[in-house]
């Protein structure tokens, strides 16, 4: 009874427009305007959707936090998931949820746009700071956007129930969960919601999108630069890593119930610092191409297991969730190496080039060494001809481009084409905004963000053709999210441009540059090479590509 008079009391004393009641208690948000445009909305910033996994819910299945009772003030960001960076403060407490709505009726039932950040798994946050939504609120969608748990501490596998893995993925699940039973409390419809994410971001999403336990979680899809495919979305030595770990701390076991114990009782910045280590790194990896040390796995089937199965095999067959999608990439991914490129060109030199068979992905899963060493030819021959490959820069692009990011999403697009409406697309706009700090025209991983999001350390928009593009962007995105289609009708802000969904024996997209244009024109990536290398010399069933 006390607890009733409790709540009767905040609805008459809280300023209604800001106060929102979750199935786990009342929180109170903060009214903003956005820019440029200066509409009202309501942001909630730091809202559990989970207990803290700390404790023994380190290495464990995300709970759905205790209940409360007392507002909670829900106006700021609160900590990052535990990660080496300088920009602000991270901890293992860190499971929160942002609800970003341009409406405080509870019954306007506005299309909502569910955000997974990108990182390589490592990295990332959902601060407003780093990825403002102003712009998509001003199209009238709810924006909801969370942490989840990173790095070792995010999916730290010992390969059996002990630690089974995949923990960042169930944190996902969890927020989705937590979108379904309150995002109607805050005018979003928990029927028309849509899943994007970028690079790991997008890698995410699209092992969600492959799962059963997620069915009715999400309606719509969209995968920027990234795909359940890439190489770099799947640990392949995943026991070998943790114990790899407990060797640091002097965990003498073989038992995966001691090493977990165990490392439940290890200071969480000493784990996250020991798991970005180039001691670790060089004890795991034999191969830099063969994925992450720490990203999602294929566990051990048992109860809570959501990844059992090989991600190119679901796609192929159609089991998975039969959705629209919307997927691409920037015309050139790997163009972000240029800063590094010396440094890439030594590590190549001491991998590739001194034993060209790791040029070969291993999820061609080829045994044999004569087959092997021959496709490692046509490989190295293939982009960087008798040359050493650390000796040609545009060539190692080109290369990181084509491996790691598009062929994966060209694949995932021709796959589940098949089988549901899928929109691909190319990003080749080069803004004015990055024309000075390159000599060529090429876009590079993770550049099409600065037209989404309102980014507090990057340049400005400014110029007409940025400030159209941004424009054409958002209404795109926002389009899909509202009507399962990126370009439902003809509209002068696309030039009038119609994006045709893909067909499997034809595959066309929607080149994002100067001006909006189907294409069928992708001879840059090489991807009839990777077909024909993959139809001749590899042995299926594939988990990437």
């Amino acid at each position: 009874m006390f607890s009733v008079w409790i709540l009767v009391l905040l609805a008459t004393t809280t300023t209604s427009a800001n106060l929102v009641f979750t199935k786990s208690g009342p929180i109170i948000g903060k009214e903003r305007w956005t820019d440029p445009e200066n509409k009202l909305y309501y942001a909630y910033q730091g809202i559990p959707y989970a207990k803290p996994p700390v404790g023994d819910l380190r290495f464990a299945d995300p709970v759905p936090p205790d209940n409360w009772i007392l507002p909670k003030l829900t106006i700021s960001d609160q900590s990052r998931c535990l990660q080496l960076s300088l920009k602000s403060f991270s901890s293992e407490d860190c499971l929160y949820i942002n609800v970003y709505s341009p409406t405080n009726n509870a019954s306007a039932k506005l299309p909502v746009m569910v955000w997974i950040y990108g990182g390589f798994f490592l990295f990332g946050d959902g601060d407003y700071k780093d990825l403002g939504p102003d712009y998509f609120l001003e199209q009238d969608v709810v924006f909801v956007d969370f942490n989840y748990r990173l790095g070792v501490l995010g999916f730290l596998s010992t390969a059996d129930e002990a630690a089974s893995g995949n923990w960042a993925l169930k944190d996902q699940i969890l927020a989705l969960k937590w979108v379904q039973d309150n995002i109607e409390n805050f005018g979003g419809d928990k029927n028309s919601v849509t899943l994007f994410g970028q690079s790991a971001g997008a890698g995410a999403s699209s092992y969600l999108s492959l799962m059963p336990e997620t069915k009715g979680l999400f309606h719509k899809v969209i995968l920027q630069s990234g795909s359940a495919l890439n190489l770099w979305s799947l640990a392949r030595q995943p026991r070998r890593a943790a114990f790899a770990v407990g060797n640091f701390y002097g965990i003498d076991t073989n038992d995966s119930k001691i090493l977990v114990e165990e490392l439940r009782k290890v200071d969480a910045l000493n784990l996250t610092v020991v798991g970005l280590s180039e001691d670790l790194r060089e004890t795991i990896e034999e191969n830099p191409r063969d994925g992450l040390i720490f990203g999602p796995v294929i566990e051990p089937s048992h109860d809570g297991a959501v990844v059992t199965w090989k991600s190119y095999e679901k796609m192929a067959s159609g089991d998975f969730n039969q959705v629209p999608y919307m997927m691409g990439f920037t015309s050139q991914e790997g163009g972000q190496t240029v800063e590094v490129i010396d440094w890439i060109k030594l590590y190549i030199l001491a991998t590739f080039d001194a034993d060209p068979v790791k040029l070969v992905p291993i999820c061609m899963n080829i045994n044999d060494t004569t087959s092997k060493n021959a496709v490692s030819l046509f490989i190295k021959t293939h982009y960087f001809g008798i040359i050493p490959a650390a000796f040609s820069d545009e060539e190692i692009i080109q290369y990181i481009s084509d491996d790691q990011f598009v062929r994966p999403v060209y694949q995932s697009a021709k796959l589940m084409s098949q089988y549901t409406d899928v929109y691909l697309y190319r990003f080749s706009y080069l803004g004015d905004v990055y024309k000075s700090t390159r000599s060529t025209t090429d876009v590079y991983h993770a550049e099409e963000l600065n037209y989404l999001f309102k980014i507090a350390d990057n340049p400005q928009l400014t110029s007409t053709g940025d400030l159209k593009v941004r424009k054409q962007l958002i209404k795109l995105w926002t389009n899909f999210a509202k009507y399962s289609n990126p370009t439902p009708q003809l509209d002068f802000d696309f030039n009038l441009a119609i994006w045709d969904k893909v067909d499997s024996n034809n595959i066309r997209y929607l080149d994002i540059g100067n001006y909006l244009a189907m294409s069928s024109n992708l001879t840059q990536y090489s991807l009839d090479f990777w077909q024909e290398l993959y139809d001749s010399h590899g042995v299926p069933p594939y988990d990437t590509y």
